[in-house]
């Protein structure tokens, strides 16, 4: 049985299933056969099969084909897999089957689902699409989505996939043998929402979603099954006639969206319109539409012209549904009604629409209303109309409400006694409205409403920065106009300062270009000069322009201008001093002056100027813990503090004193660990954290602390992953996951495992990289990826592959010297690039010219006592000196 008659065999099955009549149905195959009684014989032995189930259409001919393929390809007990053996069979279809088996190798014990091509079909059409699932599953790492354990092709050459094998009931089956509450079932629900939308993301369509498919573990977990007919999005969709076809009688149509049934192109609103069917079953116990007994013609009219009735009206007796606050409710199926009608009505509805473009546009605006429902807030399927919002709001507050009633009533006094003099001051109101009505309505509306509801939208860049670029026009027109106007100059310098926020503000969500962030905090920085100078008292005023000072300080430094850095901390700086010498038991005062000194400290640590950094960073650590002790329940003061121990760490790392070092990272993390408890959700306090484990690491590598050194890097992964995945456009970011993968590559070369630290810095590399490409400023990015081509070349070395550390050296030097010359002053790439010689000198010592060996050595050692005149370079670099000096001495 080929592709081609297993195609012919399902369409006739299908068109003879809808001749009723068995006479003119023997007219037709005969016909259709045109004498192959090969063909009509295996056909009529599927019909045989129509009796069997009055939802013949419904559970496609699958089932039905296992019965008529020889036994001896279902008698694969005690069989040999790969590692593993076969122990029961547990289900079968018309391509293969399913067993379950048990790792055989005695390396550890472990039951997997074996999935297997029948032989009688494993063609290489089908072979292909077996190996097309195998890559889908390889590509999903989900909690709820059943993994890819192995895969392969037995003695016997058939392929196989070793899968997770999931114990449990089918979601719809659990619902009801458990009699889950209502709040129990939306709660699962959204968890098998969380599988398809991470599916999604990764560009796979499932194409084949329905309860069976979706199996709830022993545990409570759902687990999402059988990605045999999933689509990666990026694939030519239209022009895969063949899949499509041969896929389409395979999926149930009981949840097939009609386009599906159509054979007409399948995107990610066909898994929603599925889900949809899915959600409906969970709260009625009841499909969308009744199909029993209808041909396939008669489905595809039905789902197409007509829509399923409001789950709250669908009457099942055997079907009942309890609130988690009444379950007294489990035995009435009256209930339901209440329960569902109104929100879950209009949620199940959406889902099940007919147009693709009308349903819900993701998974996670589907799972999102659910959300929002067992909140009590207002959902996206209901028309957003005042009244609606208002009863959803008085659910919420119904004290609040009361109690604002009453105030409203003593205030309706006030207000008349002020009607006269509002009136008085009508024309005044008019004038001012005019001038700020403009800012305003960009303040409110453009920067500060509709950009933060579109800035983690994927594919939404361009239309932050078309955003954006109208905001500075008309900001910029409303410049003229501030003269003399102190109330208009502070709004728009506000807003200037929020639009170099989004273009390119370092540690936050941005659009990553740095140059035009520094061009509108300048803009604001002349407004908020003149302001200051206007009421030079006025510490809102002070506080504001220091901040804009601050800011520009930390974008030049990033930037690589570090002088012009230096130039803005300091007057930053002398403005908190003066603020707080004024105000010295101002909390918010002396917060603000510690800020900064922790952020200029940040340039002489970087630049090995230890004592410096150290007197920076320890003042602000006392102010710190003065304030946390003074106010014990502010956690962001504590994560202030935390972040204070963790540069105190790294200072003194560089000034050698490593014990030191190690208590300031210990006590970094041991503040940060609680606040991750205290506030999970809050990803700048696990990005303090992440620094804080990167500290340790590093140290604990300068060390040679093998133990140790393992324990803090290898935390760092995981963090910087779940920080990109919350926020996947943020380089910084990403950036330290490159850095993450770095530091790991750094631990298995202290364990001698040089292919897994090669694997481990191409990873970094390759990300940085990528960031690189999009980053306005590409310089710091580009350096870190020469640390790589460093890293790289020296584990080639260790591996005597000379010719690939050569050359990897070389790149590290063209990307140093890049960055040079734009900052020639700065310490850390004349350091990096000091390693690159040395590294190229221990290659010709391999390749035993010692005359090119002695001219790299001498050009680091030349470039090392230069940093050193300076005094620029840490204990552990210092050493290199003394090392260089004795090679070349030999």
């Amino acid at each position: 049985m080929n592709l081609e008659n297993w195609q012919k065999i399902e369409e006739a099955v299908v068109i003879a299933v809808e001749i009723s009549d068995k006479q003119k149905r023997e007219l037709w195959l005969s016909e259709f056969c045109k004498g192959d009684e090969k063909l009509k014989s295996e056909i009529e032995s599927l019909l045989v099969f129509e009796k069997e189930s009055a939802n013949f259409l419904e559970n496609s001919v699958d089932p039905y084909v296992a019965k008529i393929l020889p036994e001896t390809e279902n008698n694969f007990s005690g069989k040999q897999f790969g590692h593993y053996k076969i122990l029961s069979e547990i289900g079968t279809g018309g391509m293969g089957a399913v067993f379950l088996a048990q790792r055989d190798d005695g390396e550890f014990e472990q039951r997997v689902a074996i999935k297997i091509i029948r032989q009688a079909i494993a063609e290489s059409e089908l072979i292909n699409q077996f190996k097309r699932e195998r890559q889908i599953l390889a590509s999903l790492n989900h909690p709820n989505i059943a993994k890819l354990l192995d895969g392969g092709v037995s003695a016997d050459g058939l392929p196989f996939l070793a899968m997770e094998f999931v114990e449990g009931e089918t979601i719809t089956k659990l619902a009801e043998k458990e009699n889950l509450n209502l709040e129990d079932r939306l709660k699962l629900f959204i968890k098998v929402c969380s599988a398809i939308s991470y599916a999604h993301r990764n560009l796979i369509v499932h194409r084949d979603l329905k309860p069976s498919n979706i199996l709830v573990t022993l545990e409570g977990e759902p687990k999402l099954l059988d990605f045999g007919l999933a689509k990666l999005l990026d694939e030519n969709l239209l022009n895969d006639a063949m899949q499509t076809q041969t896929a389409f009688r395979a999926f149930t149509p009981a949840y097939a969206s009609p386009e599906q049934l159509k054979n007409q192109p399948i995107t990610t609103a066909s898994d929603i319109y599925s889900l949809g069917g899915v959600f409906y079953e969970l709260l009625t116990g009841s499909r969308p539409f009744n199909f029993e007994g209808k041909t396939l013609d008669e489905i595809i009219k039905t789902v197409s012209d007509f829509d399923p009735p409001m789950p709250s009206a669908v009457s099942n007796s055997k079907f009942r549904i309890s609130n988690s606050e009444n379950q007294n409710n489990r035995n009435l199926p009256i209930a339901n009604r209440k329960l569902l009608a109104g929100d879950l009505d209009n949620i199940a509805l959406t889902a099940l629409r007919k147009e693709p473009e009308r349903r819900y546009q993701t998974v996670e605006a589907f799972a999102g209303d659910i959300e929002k429902y067992l909140k009590g807030l207002p959902v996206s399927a209901r028309p957003n109309t005042f009244q609606y919002r208002a009863s959803k709001y008085v659910k919420r507050h119904k004290v609040g409400v009361l109690a604002a009633s009453l105030i409203f009533l003593f205030l309706i006094g006030g207000i008349f006694a002020t009607l006269w003099q509002a009136q008085r001051a009508e024309e005044q109101r008019i004038k001012a409205e005019k001038r700020f009505n403009d800012v305003r309505k960009l303040a409110t509306s453009n920067l500060f409403e509709i950009h933060p509801k579109i800035e983690n939208l994927p594919g939404a860049t361009e239309a932050r920065e078309l955003l954006l670029k109208r905001a500075l026009e008309y900001l910029d027109s409303l410049f003229a106009e501030t003269i003399g106007d102190t109330e208009l100059q502070s709004e728009l310098a506000a807003a200037y300062e929020k639009v170099g926020d989004v273009q390119g503000r370092i540690n936050q969500p941005s659009l990553g270009n740095t140059d035009a962030a520094l061009t509108s905090y300048r803009k604001a920085q002349v407004l908020r000069e003149n302001l200051a100078v206007a009421d030079s008292g006025n510490i809102e005023k002070q506080s504001d322009l220091a901040n804009n000072y601050q800011q520009i300080g930390f974008l030049l430094w990033w930037s690589s201008d570090t002088k012009g850095a230096i130039e803005f901390y300091e007057k930053s700086l002398a403005i908190w001093e003066k603020l707080v010498a004024e105000n010295p038991n101002s909390y918010q005062l002396r917060e603000k002056l510690a800020k900064a000194q922790m952020l200029y400290g940040d340039i002489p640590a970087w630049d090995n100027e230890t004592e410096k950094a150290l007197l920076l960073y320890r003042s602000a650590s006392e102010i710190f813990q003065t304030l946390s002790t003074e106010q014990p329940a502010d956690l962001l003061i504590k994560s202030d503090l935390a972040r204070s121990h963790s540069r105190l760490a790294d200072a003194y790392k560089g000034g050698g004193d490593l014990e030191n070092a190690v208590r300031e990272a210990a006590l970094s993390v041991e503040i940060y660990e609680p606040l991750i408890t205290a506030e999970p959700e809050n990803l700048k306090t696990r990005r303090g954290l992440w620094i804080s484990y990167f500290r340790q690491c590093e140290i604990y590598l300068i060390k040679k602390d093998r133990a140790n050194a393992a324990k803090s890097c290898r935390k760092l992964t995981p963090i910087a992953e779940m920080l990109v995945k919350a926020d996947p456009k943020e380089l910084i970011a990403q950036r330290d996951l490159a850095v993450s993968f770095y530091h790991t590559g750094e631990i298995f070369v202290l364990e001698s495992n040089f292919i897994s630290a090669l694997a481990e810095y191409h990873k970094s590399l390759e990300l940085v990289a990528k960031i690189a490409e999009t980053a306005s400023d590409k310089t710091e990015f580009e350096r870190n990826m020469a640390l790589n081509y460093i890293a790289i070349g020296k584990v080639e070395r260790y591996r005597n592959h000379l010719d690939a550390a050569l050359e990897n050296e070389k790149k590290a030097l063209e990307l140093i010297e890049k960055f040079l010359n734009k900052d020639p002053e700065n310490p850390a790439p004349r350091i990096n690039q000091a390693a690159a010689y040395r590294e190229i000198g221990e290659i010709f010592i391999l390749r035993q010219n010692k005359s090119e060996a002695q001219k790299n050595f001498k050009s680091a050692l030349e470039i090392l006592h230069k940093l050193n005149q300076e005094n620029t370079l840490n204990s552990s670099d210092k050493k290199q000196i003394s090392e260089l000096e004795a090679k070349l001495s030999k």
